[in-house]
């Protein structure tokens, strides 16, 4: 009985040791007047999850940094004129997540905008 429950103890508290925060992420991106909004996704700190939208999938990861959390993400696309894919900018968040949000271009037939928005689903 003694070993049944040290078992169970110790099943337990490794349980709680690798549990890790969830995050629910929203991703859009313009890009030359084309916008795309990717459904939002649930992710686990330090895993990679993503989210499709019609021709392109949009990855990231959320692991801790000094200052926060840090997203690194990429996209990736298919379309008769070619595939594509690069990694986006990335962004450092506060612990609880927040928005971030990136604009480049000369005018605005040639804009492309990143954004994101990253929610705290359950704090371990």
């Amino acid at each position: 009985m003694r070993r049944y429950l040290l078992v169970l103890v110790l099943t337990l508290l490794s349980g709680s040791v690798f549990a890790s925060t969830k995050y629910a992420v929203e991703v859009k991106i313009e890009d030359g007047g084309k916008l795309m909004v990717f459904p939002r996704f649930e992710l686990s700190e330090g895993l990679w999850a993503g989210s499709k939208n019609q021709n392109c999938r949009y990855k990231g990861k959320l692991t801790k940094h000094v200052d926060g959390l840090l997203l690194n993400g990429s996209l990736q696309c298919t379309s008769p004129e070619g595939d594509f894919s690069y990694n986006t900018p990335d962004f450092v968040l506060e612990p609880k997540g927040g928005k971030a949000s990136i604009e480049m271009g000369d005018n605005e037939e040639n804009v492309w905008k990143y954004a994101i928005d990253v929610t705290v689903l359950n704090q371990m």
